[in-house]
């Protein structure tokens, strides 16, 4: 068998950014059963998550804060949570 072309890697590369995309986006429907409210949960495992960050890392795909805002409100969450884990460790200290 012979080298790929760059025209078949590039169809290959381009198939895994879709099949990838598809999965993360993939959602199902859950009923809470005492209120009957729906909420969609997306069904991605955390081996597609995995593998959707490598792939973005292996092509050199990076992101700015400044220019998403869903960056900026992740960044914040984290924040709080490691202020939240400093405040129990120093409260289990005192």
């Amino acid at each position: 068998m012979g080298k790929s072309t760059e025209q078949e890697l590039s169809a290959l590369h381009g198939e895994v950014a879709r099949v990838l995309s598809t999965q993360l986006r993939e959602t199902i429907t859950v009923i809470d059963e005492a209120t009957g409210e729906q909420q969609e949960l997306l069904t991605a495992t955390p081996a597609v998550v995995s593998a959707a960050i490598k792939f973005l890392k292996d092509n050199d795909i990076t992101a700015s804060i400044e220019e998403d805002e869903n960056l900026g409100e992740l960044e914040e969450m984290l924040a709080a949570k490691r202020n939240k884990r400093k405040l129990r460790v120093v409260g289990i200290e005192d």
